[in-house]
């Protein structure tokens, strides 16, 4: 049980950079390009980047919510 804690730590740190990027993303092409996407949108955008970094080596994001 220890260790699925510490796997789960070590993954929230580039969820929130991922999660961060996106937003950020999302918010210039809100300002620069006056269009906007529904945070379910931004939601889903964030999940599928995850998967696809998960598949490029960051193991510890799976942790997270291995689920999905």
């Amino acid at each position: 049980m220890v260790n699925a804690n510490v796997d789960v730590r070590k993954g929230i740190s580039p969820m929130v950079m991922l999660a961060s990027q996106k937003i950020w993303n999302e918010r210039n092409v809100s300002v620069f390009c006056n269009k906007e996407s529904p945070p379910t949108r931004v939601v889903a955008i964030i999940k599928e980047e995850a998967k696809t970094w998960v598949l490029a080596g960051a193991s510890f994001l799976g942790n997270i919510n291995p689920g999905e």
